[in-house]
């Protein structure tokens, strides 16, 4: 019990500085979770975002259409089927991750860094991914 309260202790921590750092950009952490994917990399299937960002597939439409309205993102057929959409930001969609991006960055490495080393976080990675795994 005293693991589980620690990790659920450390996320909470975490995630409420998180959430009140986005919230200057104007967007829902969510929103900015899909922004960030796409800001990588576009066009994305919508099934591929939802597997690569942490929502579920209804989510996922739910917050493209969130940023389509605030005029971040748009989505479009695919060319090879009707059935496929594909996931691509707007230009001011672009804008908006790059300009928060590299801040958001800095945001959540001196979060880190002040309370782990380097090799202190490697080592948490670790052993977090042992803890995730099916194994």
């Amino acid at each position: 019990m005293r693991l589980t309260r620690a990790l659920v202790e450390a996320f909470e921590r975490w995630r409420e500085a998180d959430i009140q750092q986005i919230a200057r950009y104007g967007l829902h952490p969510s929103e900015f979770d899909v922004l960030v994917h796409l800001g990588i990399e576009q066009p994305q299937k919508m099934g591929d975002l939802a597997e690569h960002t942490l929502l579920t597939k209804s989510n996922c439409t739910r917050v493209m259409k969130c940023l389509e309205a605030k005029g971040m993102a748009h989505r479009e057929r695919g060319p090879e089927s009707d059935r496929e959409v594909l996931a691509s930001l707007t230009p001011e969609g672009q804008a908006l991750f790059e300009r928060v991006y590299p801040v958001q960055y800095e945001h959540l490495k001196s979060l880190f860094e002040r309370g782990l080393s380097e090799p202190e976080q490697e080592q948490l990675i670790q052993l977090l991914r042992r803890l995730a795994a099916d194994e």
